[in-house]
């Protein structure tokens, strides 16, 4: 059997996958152990303006991707137009292919944006133009509610301030945010 690129089915390829994943496991709640979501974003329920600000403003892994393509910094970590950082990141995708980036850059796309198309420097306005639309009624927690998301646990370093954490530590809601390097107090 062959499955859809990214399709409901992907990476499920024996029956008893499928039955496992679609019966069980779909309706469960995420438990994000590890991720680039900023606390503070989450904290103050944030609204991107652009899906680069969104995808590139906290991931490292993309951002080593970019400068392993030649890109120069501002391109990379920020200080360039958020379009041409877009663009750059659009540019280095061929080079990905088969690098779990390449996966999650589409699966992202196409859970949260419903976009099928493969990003490319070709097909990059477009998916920036619907993208960006698609980001005009998401929040922070409205993404994470989406997608059943009960815990995030955020890659924190040692030197960064916790007070985003403490700030969401008496939340009532169904999220949990978690540092994953530390525990909180105070």
């Amino acid at each position: 059997m062959t499955s859809e690129f990214l399709g409901d089915d992907y990476l499920l390829t024996t029956p008893l996958a499928r039955r496992l994943y679609h019966e069980v496991a779909a309706g469960l709640p995420i438990v994000d152990v590890h991720n680039h979501l900023s606390p503070g974003e989450i904290a103050g329920d944030h609204r991107w303006e652009t899906i680069t600000e969104l995808w590139l403003d906290h991931d490292h892994y993309k951002w080593k991707a970019m400068r392993a393509a030649g890109f120069d910094e501002p391109l990379v970590s920020g200080g360039a137009d958020p379009w041409d950082r877009f663009a750059a990141w659009a540019a280095t995708m061929p080079r990905l292919i088969g690098n779990p980036l390449y996966v999650w850059t589409h699966l992202e796309l196409r859970r949260a944006f419903g976009i099928v198309d493969p990003l490319t420097p070709r097909t990059a306005a477009a998916i920036w133009e619907q993208a960006n639309a698609g980001l005009v009624d998401v929040s922070a927690l409205g993404l994470l509610g989406r997608f059943r998301v009960e815990l995030v646990a955020t890659t924190d370093g040692p030197p960064d301030d916790l007070a985003d954490h403490r700030r969401q530590r008496g939340w009532r809601r169904r999220l949990a945010v978690r540092s994953g390097h530390r525990r909180v107090r105070g």
